[in-house]
């Protein structure tokens, strides 16, 4: 979880879910600054989607 660097570079690569840790941020700071000017958020939750970055070690099902 998460999509750490690591994930990508061990063998095989890891299949991780890569979340926008950057618009987090941004969202969160902006939100809590126009609390701090006295502007109560809009929206009580925002939904942001993470990405499935698949990798290696996700494989195709075995055959029984």
């Amino acid at each position: 979880f998460d999509d750490i660097p690591a994930a990508e570079h061990v063998h095989p690569g890891l299949t991780t879910v890569h979340q926008p840790i950057y618009e987090i941020g941004r969202q969160l700071t902006q939100t809590l600054l126009n609390m701090i000017a006295g502007n109560p958020p809009e929206q009580r939750g925002i939904l942001m989607s993470p990405k499935l970055m698949v990798r290696g070690s996700s494989g195709t099902p075995r055959q029984r």
